[in-house]
């Protein structure tokens, strides 16, 4: 008897296994396996689900979130039922924003804790078909929890003219729905602003949290950062960012001091080219003085003779030319004037000479310049 109670026993548990997993396959999940959320930020985890089809949607049927391997007597980390106790670690930051009636299960969590990675299921109750009731352990949501990478993003104009009204916005990382961040701007030393918070409601109950300010642009906040910080109290983090200004200025001839390492490159390279292209004209000047000087030079000494012409003393018969002090300095190179007016003078005779000029060693050798006398002696 005992062994054929085991086997009925067996057969039992066969039947009931293969009727679950017939009833199995209408319960099934759609969600991501893993989801990363940012600490102090917030995550929002889309989520499906489906049931029976021969089932209608009930207007009061529940979904509940369950920490992996909890029973469902214990708390849920959120749920839609208002009666069901909600855990201390989880109340106020996880939500069940999709409607379970439309099979929808999503979960947002906000203000992420480093103890909010951990694993996760669902699970649905249709209350007119008590039957109807699934816990979808096999498809369990795997949260992970990094470290705050986020920064706030800083908007503000590319350019401002110095005394001009600049606004400059800062947006903090995350669009979620649970504490707000403190948003700060500095340094206020520097920075002489007025504030003004402006958030945004947005689609499914999130919220964008920005800042503006407005200050006067002086020509000291050239090149300074500008530095926006988001704090998030939840979870005591804080992330930072900051932007460079481009403040023009006038300067003290009225002129826009603009690229002052853009303006000093373009200076030296005109500077430079004013310079070569003055030197190559130097040098062209240079090379046609010379060519000019070699042609004159070619000239001369391919030209006439030279004719040198010598005024003679007529001396006395017998007397001797060379031992008068006074015939050498009165030999000159005569001027066609002088010729004609001594032409009729007895004692002066003309002798004309053509020597030949040397041609200089060189073109830079100097030429002397020099008087030629002869004496003539007449019998």
């Amino acid at each position: 008897m005992g062994f054929v109670r085991q086997l009925v026993m067996s057969f039992l548990w066969i039947g009931v296994l293969r009727a679950q997993e017939d009833r199995d396959k209408y319960f099934n999940v759609t969600l991501p396996s893993t989801i990363t959320a940012q600490e102090g930020l917030c995550v929002l985890i889309p989520c499906t689900f489906t049931y029976e089809k021969t089932v209608k949607a009930a207007v009061s049927s529940r979904g509940y979130w369950f920490f992996e391997g909890a029973k469902i007597q214990e708390k849920a980390v959120a749920t839609n039922d208002v009666n069901k106790e909600i855990h201390e670690h989880t109340r106020g930051r996880f939500r069940l924003v999709g409607d379970v009636r439309s099979r929808d299960c999503s979960l947002s969590i906000n203000d992420v804790r480093k103890s909010d990675e951990r694993s996760y299921f669902f699970r649905y109750e249709h209350n007119e078909h008590p039957i109807t009731k699934y816990s979808y352990i096999r498809y369990p949501l795997r949260v992970t929890v990094t470290d705050l990478q986020d920064k706030p993003e800083i908007s503000l104009p590319e350019r401002v003219m110095e005394g001009e009204t600049v606004t400059v916005r800062c947006v903090a990382p995350g669009r979620c729905s649970g504490t707000a961040p403190n948003i700060t701007w500095g340094p206020e030393s520097q920075f002489k602003y007025h504030q003004l918070l402006n958030n945004t409601d947005n689609p499914g109950g999130t919220k964008t949290y920005a800042s503006t300010i407005t200050f006067t642009a002086l020509r000291e906040h050239n090149s300074s950062r500008l530095h926006c910080t988001a704090y998030f109290p939840a979870v005591d983090k804080y992330t930072t960012n900051s932007v460079s200004l481009n403040v023009q200025y006038m300067n003290s001839s009225k002129l826009p001091l603009i690229p002052m390492i853009g303006g000093a490159i373009a200076g030296v390279v005109v500077l430079a080219g004013l310079c070569l292209l003055a030197w190559l004209m130097s040098r062209k000047v240079r090379r046609a003085r010379d060519a000019n000087k070699e042609a004159g030079d070619k000239k001369e000494t391919e030209g006439d003779d030279l004719a040198i012409y010598s005024v003679v003393n007529k001396s006395p018969k017998g007397s001797r030319t060379e031992n008068n002090p006074h015939s050498r300095a009165n030999t000159k190179i005569s001027k066609e004037e002088d010729m004609y007016e001594n032409f009729n003078n007895d004692n002066l005779h003309y002798a004309s000479i053509r020597l030949p000029r040397a041609k200089p060693e060189s073109k830079y050798s100097p030429i002397c310049e020099e008087t030629l006398y002869s004496e003539v002696k007449v019998h």
